[in-house]
This record gives C-alpha cells, sequence and structure tokens, in this order.
C-alpha cells in the first residue's frame, strides 16, 4: 500500500516538472504551471495523509487490540498504557499485595490521571496543614515573646515544606495501585498524528507522555511506607451506609483496625520527621475479592459467615481497608531529583532557543 502511494507521488512530482518546463498560457491570473503545482501540491498532502492512515492501521491498531488495564479491566491500545514498576526487595511488609518477585502493573493514562490529580491535592492539602502549623507556632512564639520583651520572630523564606518542593518538580511520585511502590513519573506533552486524525478540529494532536525514571524510582522504593485502617458503616432496615449508623454493640467506630479497635482518623496524617511526605492518602485496596470502592459486606453482626463483594437486603454491614503510602525525601532522593530537574531544564531551553534565533532574525537582529 506504502509502495503504490510512493509510485504516484513519484508520477504527480514528474508531471508538475514537465507542466513547469512547457510554462502555459495565463488564465485567470495565474500561469498554467501555477495551477497545475497547487493541484498537485494537494494531491501529494492527501496521499500523504492515506499513507500515514494506511501505516496506523496495520502496525499500531492491529498490533494492540488485546492490551487491558489492570485498574480500570478496559481494552485499550499500548500506546496508552503505562508499566509501572514493582520491585519484591524493597516492598514493605505492610504491602497488601506481596509479589515473589519483581513484577509491572499495567495502568491507562486516564486512570493514571485520576492518580495524579489525588497526588496533587494530597500535596496541596499538606502544604496547607504545614503552613497553618508553621504560623500558629510563629503566632505563638511572638506572643511569648511580647510577654517576656523579647524580638517577634520573622517567617524564615529559607524553611521551605517538603510538599512544596515535590509540588514544584517536574515529576511527580504516584503509588503503584496495585502493591503501593512509589514510582517517579516524568509527564511531558507530545503531538501525536493519530490523536488529530480521529478527533480532527476539535483537538490539537497533543496527548500527555507518562515516563517511568527506573534510577530515581529504585532510590524512592527504598524509602516508603504503607499504612492502613479500616473504614466501617452501618445502614438500617430502610436507608443508605453511613458511619453514624454504628451502634454500641459493634464495639468499634468509624476507623479500627483490623481485629475492630478503634482509631483516630487523623493519625495518617502524623509523620516522624518533616522529611517525610504523604503522596497518598486512605485509598481503598482493590482485589479480586472485593466490591466496588474496595467494599466487602457483612450481616448484622461482624464476621457474621461469609464477606460478600455485592450488596443485598440481608447485609447491613460494611468496611473497606484504606492505605496511605509515605515517603522520606532522603538526600539520595533529592539528588536524583534534581537530576530530572536540570534535565527538564536542559530541554526547554534547547526547545526554545530556535525560537529565539528566528524572532531576532525577523526583527532585524534586535
Amino acid at each position: 500500500m506504502i509502495d503504490r502511494h510512493v509510485y504516484y507521488l513519484s508520477c504527480v512530482v514528474t508531471k508538475v516538472g514537465l507542466n513547469m518546463e512547457q510554462g502555459g498560457d495565463e488564465e485567470g491570473g495565474k500561469p498554467s504551471w501555477r495551477r497545475h503545482l497547487e493541484r498537485s501540491s494537494t494531491l501529494v498532502t492527501t496521499m500523504l495523509r492515506r499513507g500515514v492512515a494506511d501505516l496506523h492501521d496495520r502496525e499500531v491498531a492491529d498490533s494492540v487490540a488485546h492490551a487491558r488495564c489492570m485498574s480500570c479491566h478496559e481494552p485499550k491500545y499500548e500506546l496508552d498504557l503505562v508499566e509501572l514498576k514493582c520491585f519484591a526487595d524493597r516492598r514493605p511488609p505492610q504491602c497488601p499485595v506481596p509479589l515473589e518477585s519483581d513484577g509491572h502493573h499495567v495502568i491507562c493514562h486516564r486512570c493514571l490521571e485520576q492518580r495524579i490529580k489525588r497526588y496533587d491535592a494530597c500535596l496541596k492539602a499538606a502544604e496547607d496543614r504545614g503552613e497553618s502549623k508553621m504560623l500558629s507556632a510563629r503566632t505563638v512564639r511572638n506572643l511569648t515573646g511580647s510577654l517576656t520583651g523579647t524580638a517577634p520572630v520573622a517567617m524564615n523564606s529559607s524553611t521551605e515544606l517538603p510538599e512544596t518542593y515535590l509540588r514544584q518538580l517536574p515529576v511527580k511520585i504516584i503509588p503503584c495501585f496495585k502493591c503501593k511502590s512509589p514510582n517517579v513519573l516524568r509527564v511531558r506533552t507530545v503531538f501525536n498524528e493519530s490523536v488529530l486524525r480521529t478527533h480532527g478540529i476539535d483537538r490539537n494532536g497533543l496527548i500527555r507522555e507518562y515516563t517511568v525514571e527506573s534510577s530515581a524510582t529504585k532510590v524512592v522504593q527504598e524509602n516508603y511506607f504503607v499504612t492502613g485502617i479500616y473504614e466501617n458503616q452501618r445502614r438500617p432496615f430502610f436507608g443508605t451506609f453511613s458511619c453514624n449508623n454504628l451502634l454500641t454493640l459493634d464495639f468499634r467506630g468509624s476507623f479500627s483496625t483490623k481485629s475492630g479497635i478503634e482509631v483516630e482518623h487523623e493519625h495518617v496524617f502524623e509523620k516522624p520527621n518533616k522529611n517525610w511526605v504523604w503522596v497518598e492518602v486512605d485509598d481503598p485496596q482493590l482485589t479480586d475479592s472485593t466490591g466496588e470502592n474496595g467494599w466487602l459486606y457483612y450481616g448484622f453482626v461482624w464476621d457474621q459467615g461469609k464477606a460478600e463483594k455485592n450488596p443485598d437486603l440481608f447485609r447491613f454491614l460494611r468496611r473497606r481497608h484504606l492505605l496511605s503510602t509515605r515517603v522520606r525525601l532522603s538526600d539520595a532522593i533529592r539528588e536524583e531529583l534534581e537530576k530530572l530537574r536540570q534535565e527538564e531544564k536542559r530541554a526547554a531551553r534547547h526547545v526554545s532557543s530556535p525560537s529565539r534565533r528566528r524572532t531576532a532574525k525577523f526583527n532585524g537582529g534586535r
């Protein structure tokens, strides 16, 4: 198919050259060779688009018909999937889905974008809490200093929260949806011809490209921890599930351990020191035995019979396992992240420099 297009293009170019040599009378204000050139250029553009479409259908579309996302279980193109790296020797014992060896968990771009939005929201919420705590501590110190006659404490601009540092980076630290191993993702915007052909004028052909940085991921997976709590809810005979419907005889609160010991939900925001950062909070554990959003349904009493993943009229209790992942920003991690930041800056300068030269040329060298 492509060879036929190339042969036709060579014939068109030869015909254009002959017409330019012969010249011709001017009709409608244009020479004949110019009209032939315009028509031939239109034919060349059309044949090139057909050739690209045929090549895409043969080499891309047919080879990815059986690819599926392991998160939403929907068929996807291989170009729309990202392999998250999971290393067994760096996985903590709290991991809900341990693997015997290293593996790769495949996730599509749509599911990954949802997790990136949750990652950004988690960092923003933690940053707001950290800034409020710093402001409260400064206010208390200033109030104490006014009573003792000491000078007020000014805000130190060099003190940067780890959440603020991560938000300024061109990469994202996204935990795996299966085993919670954090992966360092580089996010870029690239041009894709197939998107432009499929959506026409509704899209500009730009898509997001996600790349897992192996060296940085290995370092991050040596400095992370996963913790979890259970969320419990009950429903009345006629009503919806809510933690406010729990009874005293349930002997557990809205949040508890696996054995039923009540715990405070705010404990997930506690950190051993300021170098730790929560990159994911309260993510439901999703397995083949859990239902929608990770829920398991019980009868009227906890642990009565076998838990089911689908609700029915005789299921009045439900609970799910919420997992939270935190990462320690050690010196080795900061070094790897700074390398990625410098690479992104060099790439941006390399792309923008030709544009600056062309602008100076058209402006008369100014």
